[in-house]
């Protein structure tokens, strides 16, 4: 009895130590020890979302195989540390220490294509690298655990696998690259807003079904959540003709669609500009603006307007349409010269004139004429 209660005491001062010593400095991260398959058809699934250690040295050249399954619109998450130490292992088994750490992790499809690389070349100590895969279409990932440089130490190599949702809106699946597979809005009145979308590396675009009726107006605001995120958006009708397309002036600025719906399903693609960032964003139903009312010219006649003139449409249209014929025809016509007023005015005023000029030139010639005369009679 006495053993027991002495081992229990023991026991709580041993945890109290721990708990104690813990306290002190950053809290350092709980490992789970692991160990991966020889081969691809070996290969198992890795505990997700745990900081994990291998449970064994694993020489240059050899690679412990991790597998998972990805759905449309889910990111792995990979990360991979190096501590400050390597590993030499022997031919006869045997461990030795040294200053050299490696480490490596390398992800691939299922045909086999490298989706991401992380190294540790035996120079770089205390850091961690990390990666993401994107997956716009469901596929198995394998991770490959392991160093074609050095062999890695058990003790000082760690990694973490986790998958993160990137579902569009708001996490209910992921938005289809096409029209085929849009993903379906149940609801777009003014007001509805979809806040979590993604547009990742690898989506090429994200289309969305809205129900619509023909002749009915359709108003959208895109925003993307990046500051450095440059995006694009149209709305098409079920022909896939389209309606409206915008793009953001700016990086980081949202952009607005308006349209007049013409079936009775409209579909709404967002995507990236070139080379642009990945973002996420949000979708928001508005009010659409007002419809321009017609000017004057172009009003239709309403059933007031012509009970008071008393005429059909059709007389009034005729003689609109008359008023501005004769209105050009005065623009474009010529008068004669000498039935226009002012060419007569003109015409007389130079007439007398010439007639002032004429009897001018009369008395003149009478008077020397009669001067001559009176010289010769002299004379």
């Amino acid at each position: 009895m006495k053993k027991n209660k002495l081992s229990l005491v023991l026991g709580l001062a041993a945890l109290l130590f721990a708990s104690a010593s813990g306290g002190q400095g950053e809290t350092q991260p709980v490992y789970y020890q692991t160990r991966g398959g020889d081969s691809y058809q070996t290969a198992v699934l890795p505990p997700l979302g745990q900081d994990l250690k291998l449970n064994h040295h694993q020489k240059r050249g050899q690679y412990d195989y991790f597998e998972l399954d990805l759905k449309a619109g889910q990111t792995l998450k990979a990360s991979l540390s190096a501590g400050e130490k390597g590993a030499e292992i022997r031919p006869d088994g045997s461990v030795t220490e040294t200053g050299y750490p490696y480490a490596g992790l390398v992800v691939y499809d299922a045909a086999g294509n490298q989706l991401g690389l992380l190294d540790f070349n035996g120079a770089e100590k205390n850091l961690q690298k990390t990666l993401e895969v994107d997956a716009s279409t469901p596929q198995r990932i394998y991770l490959l655990l392991g160093s074609g440089a050095g062999a890695i130490h058990k003790d000082y190599m760690g990694f973490r696998v986790e998958i993160q949702d990137k579902f569009d809106a708001d996490g209910k699946a992921e938005a289809g690259a096409t029209i085929e597979t849009a993903l379906a809005l149940e609801e777009a009145a003014p007001g509805k807003t979809f806040a979590k979308n993604h547009l990742t590396r690898n989506d090429e675009a994200d289309f969305f079904r809205i129900p619509t009726k023909p002749g009915q107006s359709v108003s959208v605001v895109v925003t993307p959540g990046n500051p450095q995120g440059s995006i694009s958006a149209a709305l098409y009708d079920e022909l896939r003709v389209e309606m409206v397309r915008e793009r953001s002036v700016s990086p980081g600025n949202a952009l607005k669609l308006d349209a007049k719906a013409n079936t009775s399903f409209t579909y709404l693609k967002v995507n990236r500009e070139l080379n642009g960032e990945p973002t996420g964003y949000s979708i928001r139903f508005v009010t659409p603006p007002p419809e321009t009312r017609p000017t004057a010219e172009t009003r239709p006649l309403t059933p007031e307007a012509i009970e008071k003139d008393g005429k059909d449409p059709k007389e009034l249209r005729e003689e609109e349409r008359e008023k501005r014929r004769q209105e050009r025809e005065k623009k474009t016509k010529k008068t004669a010269w000498w039935k226009d007023p002012k060419m007569l005015t003109w015409g007389g005023a130079s007439v007398g004139g010439i007639l002032v000029l004429l009897l001018g030139g009369l008395v003149l010639l009478r008077k020397s004429k009669s001067k001559k005369a009176a010289e010769s009679s002299h004379s």
